[in-house]
Parts: structure tokens; C-alpha cells; sequence
């Protein structure tokens, strides 16, 4: 039916803001008409001649995005953390978009993504858009710390950089790298310490970082620590204690290390006696008179430092720690001798300033010290 082209209009379904204008006629009886849309997807399309259809059939039409205009239009970190240790394999992933000039998403649209401090940092996307028009943007540390580092991506080689919405960093990877007590050096993880007494020090160690940076604690009333150093503040327990480094800025990982005592010692200060005066009093603070072993770290020799199980081997010149009670070394002697439970043919001492083993052969009066098991 010829000039009907005024009379006709198209009833369409699916994407929103899609309309059919302009009817026109070609060969008699045939029309024509334009078909335009901002929204993509599928449309169905049915001619009609006033109310009523002019046709049954209901074509489908796919409108596309228009990947000619393609452009990221945000770069989203995922999660919240900010800052991870530069340790290699530390990552952030972000959530880029890409849309065309009228929002529509763009599949298969290749990403190209920077940082801008790419010395010690690396970027890439993991493929091309999905059907969302979404891509995955990784970023990896190697071992160096950078902080305030801002990832931006771009649609193809092109497009306008955009940047992500959080800048990220990889902070350093610190570590407990030894323990230091009074002059020697003793690994993290060799066991120390297994004796204790009130008034000891020591000192955690850091690797790639500052004890200072630390908010440090300590699980037992009885350990203090601050800035790395850990203080026996009062009477110790056989508990195992846990000490933990939070960073200040809130920046990497928490720092954690734990040890368990196994021996307490304490001591009668500047109170000298006998033997049997050690053994009374060790008696009244229900504790025992030591071995050599448990003062000095050998079994019947001079001490060394480092051993494990020893009063003076685990913690070197007992007279150094103030508060301890220990008696500042002999200056003529460099000799502070204390009573140990072990006799042949004189009596065993031990000195807590320097280690060394001594005898003592009738009534002379020594200093202190007795040990209670944990």
C-alpha cells in the first residue's frame, strides 16, 4: 500500500532511550525508517500504522558500544589496605572500566596501565575488557619499600590516563634479625632466654628497620618494652611470653617473638655467708642452691657465653644490669664469687661478673644466689 509513510511509526522494546524515525518510502509499498540509540543491547522493533501494528514480525536489533570512543572511566583498588610489605610478590589489584561516549561498557578493549614510580614496581593488565567492560590492573613489589604510588590506566595506547582512586605502598619488609644481651649476639630463634631474674635487659634487633617505629607490648605483667629493649620488671613465670611490634604509621606488618623461661633466679644483694647460709636461705624463698651448670653454663670449667641454660652464660656480667641485686666486680680480683651446691674436696663457686669457676676450702663467706625451676 502506497503513501502510507505519514501514518506509520515503530513500537520498540529493550534499551531505553532507542526510537525509529523517519519512515520513508522506497519501491511502492516498502519502507523505510532510521533506528538510533545511546544504550546498548537488544532491541525488538514492531512497525505500526496509527494503534494498531502494521506487521507481526518483531525483529531483534543489537546496538553495540561504540568502541571507536572507548575510554577508562574509573580505577578502583580493590579492598581497603593501602600499604603491603615490599617483599617480591605483594600485590594490589584494581578494577578498571571502560566505557564509550555514552557509558555504554567496551568488551574486548585492550588496557594500558602505569605507575609513577616504576623503578621498583611492576604493572600490567591481566587481558582485555570482559562483557562488563572490566579488566583487572596488578601491581607487584619487589624488595625495595616505595610509598604514595599512583596507578593510572588508559583504553588501548591512546586513550586519556586515569588515575586509581586510592594511591598505595610497599613498605619494608622488617624483621626480628637477632637478640643482643649485654655484648653477645644470640640468633632469634636459638631459645634464648631461658633463665631470668629481675632487673634484665635485652635487646630484639630489627632487620630493614627501626625499633623505634614500633608500639611494642609484652603479654606478662612482669616484661615491659619499649623502643625494643624487653625489661623483667618483677618475679617472672614458666608462661610463654609473647612480645609484639605494631608499626606507628600503621604501615606494614606486625612484628611478633616469644620465649619461655625455664629457670628463675634471685639473690641475697651484698649479703655474704656460708654455704650453709646459701642453703638456708635459698630454703626460706623456697628455691635451690644452683649447679655450676645452671650458673655458669659447663659442667665444671669456666663458662662461655652463649650457652644455653646458664645464669652468666645467657647473660654475661650479671653486676652490669641495675636493680639486679648482683655485686659490682671485685676490682682487685676481678672476681664475684657465689656459692654453688657442687663439692669435691672444696667447695664450687661461680663468679657472675666473668664466668669463671673457683673452689673455696673451709669457712669463708661468699655471695648469693638460688634458682627455682619454672
Amino acid at each position: 500500500v502506497s503513501g502510507q509513510a505519514a501514518t506509520l511509526s515503530a513500537k520498540v522494546a529493550g534499551a531505553g532511550d532507542t526510537q525509529v524515525t523517519g519512515f520513508t518510502e522506497g519501491a511502492a509499498g516498502r519502507y523505510t525508517a532510521g533506528l538510533t540509540g545511546t544504550e546498548a543491547g537488544q532491541v525488538t522493533v514492531q512497525a505500526m500504522q496509527g494503534a494498531r501494528p502494521a506487521s507481526n514480525d518483531k525483529p531483534a536489533v543489537t546496538l553495540t558500544a561504540d568502541a571507536g570512543t572507548a575510554q577508562v572511566k574509573s580505577v578502583l583498588l580493590q579492598g581497603d589496605e593501602v600499604s603491603r610489605v615490599a617483599d617480591g610478590s605483594s600485590n594490589f589489584r584494581y578494577t578498571v572500566t571502560v566505557t564509550d561516549a555514552n557509558g555504554n561498557p567496551v568488551a574486548d578493549q585492550t588496557v594500558t596501565a602505569q605507575a609513577d614510580k616504576p623503578d621498583h614496581v611492576t604493572v600490567a593488565a591481566d587481558g582485555a575488557t570482559n562483557a562488563a567492560g572490566q579488566t583487572t590492573v596488578t601491581l607487584t613489589s619487589t624488595t625495595t619499600a616505595v610509598s604514595d604510588i599512583q596507578v593510572s590506566a588508559r583504553a588501548g595506547s591512546t586513550g586519556t590516563m586515569v588515575d586509581a582512586d586510592k594511591k598505595v605502598s610497599f613498605v619494608a619488609d622488617v624483621s626480628i634479625k637477632d637478640i643482643a644481651v649485654n655484648g653477645y649476639i644470640f640468633g632469634k630463634d636459638e631459645g634464648f632466654p631461658t633463665t631470668g631474674f629481675k632487673g634484665a635487659m635485652f635487646t630484639i634487633e630489627l632487620k630493614n628497620g627501626n625499633a623505634s617505629d614500633f608500639n611494642w607490648k609484652a603479654d606478662a605483667p612482669w616484661v615491659t618494652v619499649k623502643d625494643g629493649v624487653v625489661s623483667f620488671n618483677d618475679t617472672g613465670t614458666g608462661s610463654k611470653v609473647t612480645i609484639t611490634g605494631t608499626p606507628i604509621s600503621g604501615e606494614g606488618k606486625i612484628i611478633s617473638w616469644d620465649f619461655t623461661l625455664k629457670n628463675w633466679f634471685i639473690n641475697n644483694g651484698t649479703t655474704t655467708g656460708t654455704d650453709m647460709d646459701e642453703a638456708s636461705f635459698c630454703g626460706s624463698n623456697f628455691s635451690k642452691v644452683p649447679t655450676i651448670q645452671q650458673l655458669n653454663g659447663s659442667e665444671r670449667s669456666d663458662g662461655k657465653r652463649g650457652t644455653l641454660g646458664g645464669l652468666w652464660s645467657e647473660w654475661g656480667n650479671l653486676t652490669t644490669f641495675n636493680g639486679s641485686g648482683f655485686v659490682s666486680t671485685n676490682p682487685i680480683t676481678d672476681y664475684t664469687g657465689y656459692w654453688t651446691s657442687q663439692y669435691a674436696a672444696a667447695t664450687y663457686i661461680v663468679s657472675l661478673s666473668n664466668g669463671k669457676l673457683g673452689t673455696i676450702i673451709g669457712n669463708f663467706s661468699e655471695y648469693m644466689v638460688c634458682r627455682k625451676s619454672m
